[in-house]
């Protein structure tokens, strides 16, 4: 069920597609599991090779942190995981109407976005005690605009020509699973700093749903280090 909340946890999640902050503070037990569980088994080489979350961070803090993210962009949690399931959903479609597998890709918001995707030798559990499993491995991109080259170089100056192509491309790809989208809409869960974790910034460019000098504004000049800081409980929701 794409629609599914945990309002018994997140009460105000369900109600505003945001979490409250003061709410997540209290939190201690997810789906009945303690948080300091899911943190554990979240690591990496624990419940999965790559893991949930960095080695630093903790779920609440990484709940909190990207709560305040979605937040500044003006945008809520089903915000974010609409584009992805509709990608998700593409991938349904196709391999059940089709042998070939992948397509090239989807335009969404007037931006083409181009698709990859690989199905995995088994399933991967979830973190949280639901049904949710993980099958897919899913790639997202889409071609910056010269325009948008333009600003950062403009923006951050500073920023080494490696460093501001990893900004860009940190913008326009996305790899993760079709988990994801489930764990945004049901807990504003995005994963951690880990290879899958599908960051609202980038889901935010990769489908139109903010311009990058929009993106800019938003975090006033520190999008690089937003883009990168890991999310412990010194950051988080600050």
């Amino acid at each position: 069920n794409q629609l599914v909340v945990d309002s018994l946890d997140f009460p105000t999640l369900a109600r505003t597609g945001l979490h409250s902050d003061e709410e997540l503070l209290r939190t201690e037990t997810i789906t009945g599991r303690p948080t300091a569980e899911i943190t554990s088994i979240a690591r990496p080489q624990e419940s999965s090779h790559a893991g949930f979350l960095a080695l630093d961070e903790d779920i609440v803090s990484v709940l909190r942190a990207d709560n305040d993210l979605v937040a500044r962009l003006g945008l809520t949690h089903p915000d974010c995981a609409r584009p992805l399931f509709h990608v998700f959903n593409v991938i349904r479609t196709i391999r059940r109407d089709s042998e070939r597998g992948n397509v090239g890709g989807i335009l969404y918001n007037g931006r083409w976005v181009f698709l990859d995707f690989l199905g995995a030798k088994g399933w991967q559990r979830s973190i949280f005690d639901d049904e949710i499993l993980g099958y897919w491995r899913i790639w997202m991109t889409r071609d910056p605009d010269p325009e948008e080259i333009t600003l950062l170089s403009e923006r951050y100056p500073d920023l080494s020509e490696e460093d501001r192509d990893e900004t860009m491309g940190t913008l326009t790809r996305i790899h993760t699973g079709e988990m994801v989208p489930f764990y945004i809409t049901r807990y504003g869960f995005y994963e951690g700093h880990t290879s899958y974790r599908a960051d609202p910034i980038a889901i935010a460019s990769v489908f139109g749903l903010r311009s990058l000098a929009e993106i800019e504004s938003a975090f006033e000049g520190g999008l690089p280090e937003v883009l990168t800081e890991h999310f412990t409980g010194g950051n988080a929701g600050e």
